[in-house]
């Protein structure tokens, strides 16, 4: 077995990952998460944008169907 293959554990063998980047590399980030308000109008445009990819879809879903007859 090669190095890495030791049981899942990383190249030390204390099951760190060889090469990992650390989760900020250069420090935490600062300032405080979006407020409630924020987050929920950055869901109601998700929810817009997927309604409308939803839409598309089942257009084109039609529009092959049609193809089809």
């Amino acid at each position: 077995m090669g190095r890495g293959f030791r049981g899942g554990q990383g190249w030390a063998g204390n099951g760190a990952v060889p090469y990992a980047a650390p989760a900020y590399p250069y420090g935490a980030p600062y300032g405080a998460g979006p407020t409630s308000e924020q987050e929920a109008d950055m869901l109601k445009g998700q929810v817009e944008y997927f309604e409308d990819a939803m839409q598309g879809i089942k257009k084109r879903i039609a529009e092959l169907e049609a193809d089809r007859e």
